[in-house]
């Protein structure tokens, strides 16, 4: 089936047209602005068309009608005079991610806010290293607080989910600069249950300029989820960064296996490959939430989830237990859905995922208060790292007996593997 996302980044109010003139970004050619950030792209799985890679156009380079600028409607009436100041730093950021992500009902997708995080950097007379990562680290925690679904009308209620792309500072010019913001942000602004992925360096576009890697991650996750389907992470060779030239600078495969572990997404160049995004994890130390399509995917299900038991709210709860037996194969049918196309791992449905709607977790007194209680239990497709690939020098015309020893007894074909394997 279909599934809706959207890819969403974070924008003010309009502003005045003095301030547009110092903060015109060099993007004008979409019709974005530099504050103008918050977009909202459908993309739709598996339907065969390919989707923009450059937010704002679509495949024949013209305005995509999927795009839009999404500005507030109910700004402060003394805001006017407030953003886009020296001082207002990143409130400019936060209010418009708070106001646009807290009014209105988003699909589940990313929230990216790239100017933000090239805007604030140490610049001599302006800002310290010290705090330009303190400002940045203010438009993280906004977004996390986004991504989570804790922005909206009513307070304690969780809304749509998102993932929040996290770039590196436009300062941070070594690996060793961005582990430290890695390790800042982590400790400031956690996201245990991975709504978060962390992305470095940055990238030299067409125009000789280094620009933030997350609007070309979601770009990779559009193409991916449009072509194989939203359980896929946005990352690897097939998908190289188009109109990417250069990188700030270079992270080894051996510096990589460091910084890996700690949820630093690195941009690449691979020979005959070229510049490509060669990780998928998120930030959370969790090992249930360390890669970004396992978040993915759980958003998709609690968003359709959230959407399916509209038909059955205010039915009688009757004791004969048809009243769960119908919120059970609702559920049940949403998960098998996701199993097909590959959501959910296993060799069967029974071990991908179980539905419990049942006296057993439902007590009386919630009940009697019109409270109906469902748990769902998932396991969602891990995502491929490593691929370990095995050599050993077998004696001639013997192949076919170590396939039979390997068919008959595992142990003995373990120990011939380790006594002859070639290092």
């Amino acid at each position: 089936s279909d599934a809706n996302f959207t890819v969403t980044t974070a924008t003010t109010p309009a502003f005045s047209a003095t301030s547009t003139k110092i903060y015109l970004d060099s993007s004008i050619a979409n019709g974005f602005y530099r504050h103008d950030y918050i977009l909202r792209v459908k993309i739709t799985s598996k339907n065969g068309i390919p989707s923009p890679i450059v937010a704002g156009l679509n495949r024949y380079n013209q305005r995509d009608e999927n795009v839009a600028r999404i500005n507030s409607l109910d700004e402060a009436a003394d805001f006017a005079a407030y953003k886009l100041s020296a001082t207002s730093r990143a409130q400019d950021f936060v209010y418009a991610i708070e106001q646009g992500m807290g009014s209105s009902d988003y699909r589940p997708g990313f929230l990216l806010a790239p100017e933000a995080f090239g805007s604030f950097k140490q610049e001599t007379g302006v800002l310290t290293k010290k705090e330009a990562r303190e400002e940045r680290v203010k438009v993280t925690q906004a977004l996390l607080r986004a991504a989570e679904g804790k922005l909206g009308e009513v307070e304690g209620i969780t809304g749509t989910q998102h993932i929040a792309l996290i770039d590196c500072g436009a300062d941070e010019l070594s690996l060793s600069e961005v582990q430290d913001e890695l390790a800042y942000i982590k400790s400031i602004a956690g996201a245990p249950f991975g709504h978060a992925a962390f992305y470095a360096p940055y990238i030299k576009n067409a125009a000789d300029r280094f620009v933030p890697p997350s609007g070309f991650v979601a770009g990779i996750a559009c193409s991916r989820y449009v072509n194989e389907g939203f359980q896929q992470a946005p990352a690897g060779a097939r998908y190289p960064l188009r109109g990417a030239n250069g990188l700030r600078f270079d992270i080894t495969a051996q510096q990589q296996e460091v910084t890996y572990p700690l949820g630093l997404n690195p941009i690449r160049s691979l020979p005959n490959r070229g510049i490509v995004a060669w990780g998928a994890r998120t930030t959370s130390s969790n090992a249930l939430f360390k890669y970004v399509n396992t978040r993915a995917i759980l958003n998709v299900l609690l968003d359709v989830l959230g959407r399916s038991f509209d038909d059955i709210l205010f039915e009688q709860i009757d004791s004969a237990g048809t009243l769960y037996s119908r919120a059970k194969s609702i559920a049940s049918q949403v998960m098998g859905q996701l199993y097909r196309q590959g959501a959910l791992f296993g060799a069967r449905p029974e071990q991908a995922y179980l539905v419990v709607c049942s006296d057993a977790n439902n007590a009386l007194s919630d009940l009697e208060n019109g409270t109906l209680r469902l748990d769902a239990y998932v396991a969602t497709s891990p995502t491929l790292e490593r691929l370990v690939v095995t050599v050993v020098r077998t004696p001639a015309g013997q192949v076919a007996q170590v396939q039979d020893t390997f068919s008959r007894n595992v142990d003995r074909f373990d120990y011939l593997l380790n006594a002859t394997t070639i290092n």
